[in-house]
């Protein structure tokens, strides 16, 4: 079994990014696609072209799914990934060319821990984000700065946990965002051993699902996933969160108008 494998979701036409990437691992590193087909077929030429550059890897495996939701390709992947841990990936993404030696060091550093998150990098140049300089340990706060792309799992505890991705969040879900940081907040429940480790194994654009805050529908998904991850203290974090992104979200729309859409969120959830 290799160490890590990685799990690349992709969607309709975007299967050809995906497969470009795949392509830029090494060949001793197994790379599954989850390719989402929504009411879409590839045409004889095009499959005959993923075929080819697929055939051409043997590293590679190609997985057609006729459903949609980033969550529920996730999911797939957790049931296929044959590696000890998974690296879940989005098909917009450039690797670091040592991404797999950055993540295999660090699982040797941590003595095989059961979630390890890094940082990434905008295509431009500089950090995604504002991270720390710092190794540590995950808490209840700072999983809610995670980026699914980020994430690396040991498979052998969220299969021995039961721990998926909740379907109900993430792209094309009934809530837009949240499912990673829901996720690592389920492996926490369990008992995880979460670290983050301060190294870059890839770039992508600054914005995403769960980035550009300032509008209703983020603000509705907000809201339901700090009832998903933290029961009823999340009314806290609902507060917080306004009070940290006031200037973000008051240059916008109105702080009273986002709480509002964050509390219809929060009442739609049934956990």
């Amino acid at each position: 079994m290799r160490r890590v494998e990685v799990a690349i979701a992709t969607y309709n036409q975007r299967v050809f990014s995906a497969v470009s990437l795949a392509q830029s691992f090494n060949e001793k590193t197994p790379v599954l696609i989850a390719h989402q087909l929504d009411d879409y077929a590839l045409s004889a030429r095009e499959t005959a072209f993923v075929r080819r550059q697929l055939d051409a890897a043997a590293n590679i495996r190609y997985r057609p799914l006729h459903t949609r939701g980033l969550a529920k390709s996730r999911n797939f992947a957790i049931g296929a990934a044959e590696g000890e841990y998974i690296w879940f990936l989005d098909d917009d993404v450039t690797i670091e060319p040592d991404c797999v030696e950055i993540i295999e060091k660090a699982i040797k550093d941590l003595r095989n821990p059961d979630v390890i998150t890094f940082q990434t990098g905008k295509p431009e140049g500089g950090k995604r984000k504002n991270y720390k300089s710092l190794l540590h340990e995950h808490n209840w706060r700072s999983v809610l700065r995670i980026s699914s792309v980020e994430v690396v799992v040991k498979s052998s505890f969220i299969l021995s946990e039961h721990i998926v991705f909740d379907e109900r969040f993430g792209l094309n879900g009934q809530y837009g965002s949240g499912e990673e940081n829901i996720f690592i907040c389920d492996c926490m429940n369990a008992g995880a051993r979460a670290y983050y480790y301060p190294a870059e194994i890839c770039k992508h654009a600054a914005v995403s699902s769960g980035m550009g805050i300032a509008n209703e529908t983020v603000a509705f998904s907000k809201g339901a996933v700090f009832k998903r991850m933290y029961g009823n203290y999340g009314l806290f974090f609902v507060l917080l969160f306004c009070r940290r992104k006031y200037e973000e979200i008051s240059a916008t729309m109105s702080i009273f108008k986002y709480l509002l859409c964050m509390m219809k969120g929060w009442k739609t959830l049934k956990r």
